[in-house]
């Protein structure tokens, strides 16, 4: 899997912001605190909108390398789920391609946050954000990681 990145470089602004998102992500996920589009597109310098684009792209990338040899028993949670409406506490809909069935199912807002929460748990307790920002040459600010 040499030059992964370059291999997942679409060429668009997406991708390239992906540098700067995931490592914010994970910061909010070692403090188990969800970011709302406006505080990341604040973070980003970029308009609100355009966040949706950037986390779907985290969202593809983090797939396509659990489905690589040597992470499917490791693979990365969806730690974009982390992204949510400030009025509804939940990402948008695009989320749901990238979480389980009964997410998808849940019938009421206060179900999915029930729900979230095991994705929270998931993505405060993974042990390879070292080695997957390695392999996506994403530099890991060290005090991201408590």
């Amino acid at each position: 899997m040499a030059n992964i990145r370059e291999w997942l470089d679409r060429g668009d602004k997406s991708s390239a912001r992906m540098v700067e998102l995931l490592p914010i992500l994970i910061r909010q996920a070692t403090i188990g605190q969800p970011l709302t589009y406006g505080d990341v597109a604040r973070e980003l310098g970029v308009h609100h909108r355009a966040v949706h684009h950037i986390a779907g792209y985290i969202g593809y990338t983090l797939n396509t390398v659990g489905a690589q040899r040597g992470w499917t028993r490791r693979r990365p949670p969806p730690i974009h789920a982390l992204i949510v409406n400030v009025i509804t506490q939940l990402p948008g809909q695009g989320i749901d391609g990238f979480l389980s069935k009964p997410y998808q199912d849940a019938k009421s807002n206060q179900e999915k946050r029930a729900l979230l929460e095991a994705v929270y748990y998931d993505a405060r307790h993974y042990a390879h954000w070292h080695e997957l920002c390695a392999l996506l040459e994403v530099p890991l600010d060290e005090g991201a990681l408590v």
